[in-house]
């Protein structure tokens, strides 16, 4: 069994690692818009600064909603695995139009905006939390 704390640490990982790859791959694009203008490294290192805080703040409060499923959650064999992943995967996307139903966002539309990126860290992050606890429980893939 793996203790609680490390499950915690995992999934505080797996979603900061990966808004933080889900995050620079949309930044990507932006600096290749305009070439004629050169970002100095330090420019660069600041607006990536920058992003990984903001990216912190935007998942943290996703990463406290599902605290108490990764508390309770201690067998991720079989069919429970894919229930597992399909209730973490709709975390993210269900707080942002949560947000939006509150009016917490002043994005007119539902296809704009970050709601796609959301999606994209939750499947993702999901994913990779229940294949290291798996790993971390001794369990094989076929499990």
């Amino acid at each position: 069994m793996v203790p609680w704390w490390k499950r915690l640490i995992y999934s505080l990982v797996s979603v900061i690692v990966t808004g933080s790859v889900c995050g620079s791959v949309v930044l990507f694009p932006f600096f290749f818009r305009k070439p004629v203008t050169h970002h100095s490294p330090m420019v660069l290192l600041g607006m990536f600064l920058f992003f990984e805080c903001l990216v912190v703040i935007l998942t943290f409060p996703c990463w406290i909603l599902t605290t108490p499923i990764i508390l309770a959650v201690t067998n991720l064999r079989g069919r429970r695995f894919w229930i597992y992943w399909a209730i973490g995967s709709l975390i993210g996307p269900l707080y942002w139009l949560g947000r939006k139903l509150i009016g917490f966002d002043t994005n007119g539309e539902l296809r704009g905006g970050p709601y796609w990126v959301v999606g994209v860290v939750s499947v993702l992050a999901s994913l990779i939390y229940l294949l290291i606890a798996r790993r971390a429980l001794g369990l094989r893939i076929s499990d």
